[in-house]
């Protein structure tokens, strides 16, 4: 067989199939192959090689598939034609964190499983090379822990759903010639018992003594001495001669006992691992992404961005308004502010889609042009308040009624939250502080959340409040917290250095916060004049007098006129806590607020979760 280097597996061979094209073939009428199925297949057997390489087919499928299920995955039996088969196999996503699965559209799922359709006879499926296999690989969702009651078709699609079926193409392209191979050597081990005796009085000698499937050697031993006289047999095996023992280890040698494929373990592990990886890539092209991120989205080609929102990968719209109305609300809010500068809209949403007139049986693309921020402004004017839009979603409606207002604004919804690289989170137990709408900020990719935890035992850390003006936040959400000093992203000047800056109260950040704010979306749940600040956590390097890793302190002794802590290492600083602030004025010392988050429960969980 052709190594898997010189296959060329073109984009026919994966198909994703509807789900009226699937007759729905019942699993559970599959047929079990045992020993008896193999009679007749010894010298001058009746079965024809097709039977019989089908009996190979299904038994190196049903081993599979109880390999499997030892080791703790979910399966669907076989099911098998002489033309087709089908085997699921379901991994179970409740262990993983519960960032990782709403960034993967995976909120109320408890299984993800994968079913793989082989079409082709069972010679061709066993032992041809892959590119003459028609093949289709489909990858669901399910909040059904019973799988065998789990009907395939009525199962969502979820925001990884084509970017696992096409990383697991992959996978198979370069696995099929070990999977091959195995299934050829249970060929021939199967043909072997079949040519080298009478398997009838095999099965009928092993039922009549009640021994276990280990004296088959012994049997088949006894029979060839005895010339298959079943009488003669039964006494050797009760009694071995030295040259039954002799034949039995003759036999042992000769016979080849095949493992059994583990491929539906492999697959199964694959799956669970590349969920796991999945923000260390782009959710399209599978480039390795510049830093891990928090949850899987487009690196930043613009074919990836658009095909992204196209196929709706990603975080799910409709679960987002379920589950976390408020931070929707919020995305798309400060989107409108980003709206006032073209640099502060970045990554910018370059929109297409096509409007069809039923009447003229014509199509007309409509999209938004790269920089129109007048178009965005306009598209989000028309918006329906988060309200109305959970209700949609919660009756599974989205995606028309906003298709009612105008085709690009559930795409652009859509970007809006499938962008967002950091996690938003409401807060279920807030901080003894004025704004009532806080909210969890975890914009650190893990690497560097582990970096710091390593800093923090070291050094320790303490907290200070950010501020910037409301129209950066769509930026800092998808980029984190960056020392922007001396680009074009930098919001105010650097009086004192380079660096990110920080101060001891929350009325100084409330300052900055409230400078050159953009617009404001009119159909918010926030008042029209909100703003927003963050409570970062930063790693206590150094002293007053003594400046360490890029972390310098208020009236630190190369500037004694600075009030700020300037941060210039990135590594020293994450966020933890976000607030919006609604026109009110409040003064927190962040070194009095640090001692109650320091007994927050969701600081607590951060903390443990990056160990």
């Amino acid at each position: 067989m052709d190594s898997y280097e010189e296959v060329d597996w073109d984009d026919e061979d994966l198909m994703i199939v509807d789900d009226d094209q699937y007759d729905g073939g019942d699993f559970d009428d599959s047929e079990d192959w045992g020993e008896d199925d193999f009679t007749g297949l010894e010298s001058g057997g009746s079965k024809s090689i097709s039977d019989y390489s089908e009996m190979v087919l299904n038994k190196h499928t049903e081993d599979a598939i109880a390999l499997a299920q030892e080791s703790g995955f979910a399966c669907g039996s076989c099911f098998a034609t002489p033309s087709e088969l089908i085997v699921t196999v379901g991994v179970s996503v409740s262990a993983l964190e519960d960032d990782l699965l709403a960034g993967c559209g995976l909120d109320d799922a408890k299984l993800v499983f994968i079913r793989l359709k082989f079409a082709g006879t069972p010679l061709k499926l066993l032992f041809a090379p892959p590119s003459s296999i028609h093949k289709t690989i489909e990858i669901r969702q399910t909040s059904d822990t019973d799988f065998n009651k789990t009907k395939f078709e009525d199962e969502a699609e979820f925001g990884l759903w084509w970017t696992l079926q096409e990383r697991l193409t992959d996978w198979f392209k370069l696995h099929w010639n070990q999977i091959s191979e195995r299934g050829e050597r249970l060929e021939k081990s199967l043909q072997q018992w079949a040519s080298e005796a009478n398997l009838e009085a095999v099965e009928s000698i092993l039922e009549t003594l009640e021994l276990k499937e280990s004296s088959r050697l012994l049997v088949k031993a006894a029979l060839a001495i005895s010339g298959n006289d079943q009488a003669s047999a039964i006494d050797l095996v009760l009694s071995p001669t030295p040259a039954v023992n002799d034949l039995v280890n003759e036999f042992r040698m000769d016979h080849v006992v095949p493992e059994r494929d583990p491929y539906l373990v492999d697959v199964a592990l694959f799956i669970l691992d590349s969920i796991k990886d999945a923000p260390k890539k782009c959710i399209v092209c599978g480039v390795t992404q510049p830093l891990p991120l928090l949850k899987p989205v487009a690196c930043s080609q613009p074919l990836c961005n658009f095909q992204q929102i196209d196929l709706g990968l990603g975080v799910s719209l409709d679960a987002e308004l379920r589950h976390r109305p408020s931070v929707v609300d919020l995305l798309i809010s400060l989107t409108y502010a980003a709206t006032s500068r073209g640099d502060r809209l970045v990554p910018f949403p370059v929109l297409e889609a096509s409007k069809f007139d039923k009447k003229s049986f014509t199509s007309t693309k409509i999209k938004i042009e790269d920089g129109d921020m007048a178009a965005v402004r306009k598209l989000l004017d028309k918006c329906p308040a988060v309200k109305k839009l959970s209700v949609w979603a919660n009756k599974n409606t989205l995606r028309d009624e906003c298709d009612t207002i105008s085709i690009l604004l559930y795409p652009l919804l859509r970007w809006i939250v499938a962008t967002n690289k950091s996690h938003l989170k409401t807060l279920q137990q807030n901080l003894p502080i004025t704004p009532k709408h806080q909210f969890v900020l975890k914009s650190t990719p893990p690497e560097k959340e582990m970096k710091f935890q390593v800093l923090k035992e070291k050094h320790g850390s303490f907290f200070a409040w950010h501020g910037s003006p409301i129209a950066n936040w769509h930026a800092i959400l998808r980029t984190g917290l960056k020392n922007m000093s001396g680009t074009k992203g930098q919001a105010h000047g650097q009086a004192y250095g380079p660096g990110i800056y920080l101060a001891k109260d929350s009325q100084t950040s409330l300052g900055y916060s409230r400078n050159a704010s953009g617009p404001r979306w009119k159909h918010s749940i926030y008042n029209s004049n909100f703003n927003c600040i963050v409570l970062c956590e930063v790693i206590n390097m150094g002293s007053d007098s003594k400046c360490i890793g890029g972390v310098h302190r208020p009236k630190c002794s190369h500037n004694k006129s600075a009030p700020y802590y300037r941060i210039e290492a990135e590594d020293c600083i994450v966020t933890r806590f976000y607030f919006v602030v609604e026109g009110q004025s409040f003064n927190t010392q962040a070194t009095e607020l640090g001692k109650k988050v320091n007994k927050h429960p969701e600081f607590l969980r951060m903390s443990r979760a990056s160990k």
